[in-house]
C-alpha cells in the first residue's frame, strides 16, 4: 500500500477480514499523483490566485503539466515502472492485493495496456476510480481487456467519513 494513513487502514481492514497475518509492504512509489501547492486547492481558488497556472496546463496539458512542488504524469509513471520491476516480476505465480490512489493506478493501467497519452486522457475522463473501488487483474486474461472497476460492498455496509479523505 502506499505511504499515506488512509492506504494503511484500508489495508488493515482488508488482511484482518481476510484472516492475513503478516506485515503488508508499504512503498511510496505507489503514493498517489501529488499536485504540489495545488494539491488541496480547489480549482476555483487556484483559478483565481494562480491563473497563469491555469494557462500554463492549458498550453502544456494535464498529463505534462508539473504544479510547484508537484508531479506530472510521466513521473509518477517513472514510479510505477520501479515498482512494476521489483514486485510484480517476482509475484508472476502468487495473488497480490495493491491499495493505492484512482490517478496512481490508471497511470498502471495506461503502462500495462500500452496505452498512448490520447487513450489515457479519455480513459481518465470516462473512468475516474472510486473511493473503495475493486479491480480484479488475471494472468492469461487478453492483454488489450482493461477489467471494470468495482464497489462490491455499496449499499452492504454504511460509509465512514475519515479524516483523511
Amino acid at each position: 500500500h502506499s505511504t499515506f494513513e488512509r492506504t494503511a487502514e484500508t489495508m488493515a481492514i482488508i488482511m484482518k477480514e481476510l484472516g492475513y497475518k503478516g506485515a503488508p509492504n508499504r512503498d511510496a512509489r505507489l503514493d498517489k499523483k501529488w499536485d504540489g501547492i495545488f494539491h488541496d486547492l480547489s480549482r476555483e481558488v487556484i483559478e483565481l490566485k494562480y491563473p497563469e497556472q491555469i494557462e500554463l496546463r492549458k498550453r502544456v496539458g494535464y498529463y505534462h503539466y508539473r504544479a510547484f512542488g508537484g508531479q506530472n504524469c510521466p513521473d509518477v509513471e517513472i514510479q510505477i515502472l520501479s515498482f512494476m520491476r521489483d514486485y510484480l516480476s517476482s509475484y508472476s505465480q502468487r495473488n497480490m492485493l495493491i491499495v493505492g490512489h484512482g490517478r496512481w493506478f490508471l497511470l498502471f493501467q495506461k503502462l500495462i495496456h500500452n496505452l498512448s497519452v490520447e487513450q489515457f486522457l479519455e480513459m481518465k475522463k470516462h473512468h475516474e476510480c472510486e473511493n473503495a473501488s475493486v479491480t480484479i487483474y488475471n494472468v492469461g486474461a487478453p492483454e488489450n481487456t482493461i477489467p471494470e472497476s468495482t464497489v462490491p460492498w455499496r449499499g452492504k455496509i454504511s460509509e465512514v467519513l475519515s479524516e483523511y479523505a
